[in-house]
């Protein structure tokens, strides 16, 4: 039986695992992630999967710019690599959650589908078993792509200002405010 559709057997529930991730440590806290937490188990109770806290990986203060700098994503994948995984799918809060780049959030959402592991996202209650999934998760990452480069631009904007003011273009320095 394929681990992304559902069970025909009643007493088989499915086990889920979660993602979670927040980028900025300097303005958000671990506050991100038990939000996060709380409104994955909220949907895996709603939606009659069993939540399992030891599948819980999670990058806390780093950027989903990029796959190569995430030790918990990179963890979580591997462990889905091996054909073995002791969870049936994973739920992440938000498409942001998984990823920036669009290259990236395709490889990824490709191998959790070659190993049977769903992925399962509570906003915008995107499921990958979905026949409207692979389409729907471009969009998304895209959209989530696109506002990392519209903030890339409007900081260095703003960076650029302060420097034209005589200001520090960066943040504080030793001693200053």
């Amino acid at each position: 039986m394929s681990k992304t559709s559902p069970t025909t057997d009643p007493a088989r529930r499915l086990v889920v695992g979660a993602y979670v991730r927040y980028s900025d440590a300097d303005l958000q806290t671990e506050n991100s992630l038990e939000s996060q937490i709380s409104e994955i188990k909220a949907s895996a109770e709603a939606n009659g999967w069993i939540f399992n806290p030891e599948f819980v990986f999670s990058d806390p203060g780093i950027s989903g710019e990029t796959l190569d700098t995430r030790p918990g994503l990179k963890a979580l994948i591997e462990i889905v690599e091996t054909g073995d995984a002791p969870f049936d799918g994973i739920v992440i809060d938000d498409t942001n959650r998984l990823g920036r780049r669009v290259s990236d959030v395709v490889r990824i959402t490709e191998i959790f589908g070659y190993h049977d592991i769903f992925l399962y996202f509570v906003n915008p209650q995107l499921h990958s078993s979905d026949p409207r999934f692979d389409r729907d998760m471009l969009d998304y990452a895209r959209e989530d792509q696109n506002f990392l480069q519209k903030l890339r631009h409007a900081v260095r904007r703003g960076q650029r200002e302060r420097a034209r003011k005589g200001m520090n273009p960066g943040g504080f320095r030793y001693g200053y405010k």
